[in-house]
């Protein structure tokens, strides 16, 4: 008798679907970088639609769900990874997330669509991604104050370090030290540009060759995940936007050093001015720079131009 029980409380569960789908969802929304709040505020009005009980507690490296009543709870631990940024799969995702709360679509449809926007091809090619970079780093030279010298320069690291991004970003080892080594090389060739067009700026050119390594994106969420109160998740990932500018500004010493094997210069000299309609050319280019490097939607590109420019005008003039 006593063996009888034991075989049963250790048969297997029959799988829910609804569960199923929902650790699906979550994992596949915390991958493209859905915030704390939003995703566990998200995932709970989709649990009481689908008609279960839990609860959803993520970080930026795991998800904790618990089904069930609490004195009946089974718990579901995902570990995960941070994910890449891309606002198309994220928006995606987003409005996945509102049609099965408003009822629209079942859990086999559901299952099915986040299959086809995870396996979905890159919309932008490793050509295009890697000319963004350089547009998006002359661009940066421009705001920063730099002349034609510092863009042109700029321009070249930056098409240097998104062929090595997209070189790096094929392997998980090497993918993981991209940010540093990009740093150092960024740090490098702008000493040794600096040596044979002068005048240059060092300091300008290196921060914007590396601009678009900063994150911006993830110290943003870090603070909102901080105001909503999800200390924990908020937390981490600002110690790992912390851990990123320390590695940036690592390597860029580190690549300074090469001024020590050449004949020493200035690294502050000052810039020639441009005229004003090269800063409004940047402006202009700067949006369809992030849509690529951020993988959005070409519909949303009027969005993020407004971006851009309020960003722009509150920096100037704030």
């Amino acid at each position: 008798m006593n063996q009888t029980v034991l075989y049963d409380t250790l048969a297997p569960v029959a799988r829910d679907p609804r569960v199923a789908f929902a650790v699906k969802l979550a994992e596949a929304l915390h991958t493209y970088g859905v915030p704390t709040h939003r995703l566990e505020r998200g995932m709970n009005l989709v649990l009481r639609r689908l008609g279960l009980h839990g609860n959803f507690l993520v970080t930026p490296t795991s998800i904790f769900v618990s089904f069930g009543l609490p004195e009946e709870q089974r718990t579901s631990l995902v570990r995960v990874e941070p994910g890449e940024v891309n606002l198309e799969k994220m928006t995606l995702l987003d409005e996945l997330v509102t049609e099965v709360i408003r009822g629209v679509i079942d859990v086999e449809q559901g299952a099915i669509r986040i299959d086809e926007i995870i396996a979905a091809p890159p919309r932008y090619g490793p050509a295009l991604s890697a000319l963004c970079f350089a547009l998006a780093a002359g661009g940066g030279a421009c705001f920063l104050g730099g002349g034609w010298r510092e863009i042109a320069i700029t321009g070249l690291i930056g098409l240097l370090l998104g062929a090595l991004a997209l070189l790096m970003g094929r392997s998980e080892n090497t993918v993981r030290v991209f940010e540093p080594v990009a740093a150092v090389l960024a740090g490098a060739l702008a000493v040794v540009a600096a040596h044979g067009l002068k005048p240059l700026s060092v300091y300008i050119t290196t921060l914007a060759s590396i601009i678009v390594l900063l994150p911006g994106l993830t110290l943003t969420t870090a603070m909102r995940e901080l105001a909503t109160r999800n200390l924990v998740a908020g937390t981490a990932r600002l110690m790992g936007a912390a851990l990123l500018f320390f590695q940036l500004g690592f390597g860029v010493a580190l690549g300074w050093q090469m001024n020590k094997l050449l004949p020493p210069i200035a690294l502050n000299a000052a810039p020639e001015p441009l005229a004003a309609w090269a800063l409004g050319l940047a402006l202009a280019v700067a949006p369809f720079n992030f849509m690529v490097l951020f993988r959005a939607r070409p519909r949303d590109l009027a969005w993020i131009a407004l971006a851009c420019v309020v960003s722009f005008f509150g920096a100037r003039f704030g």
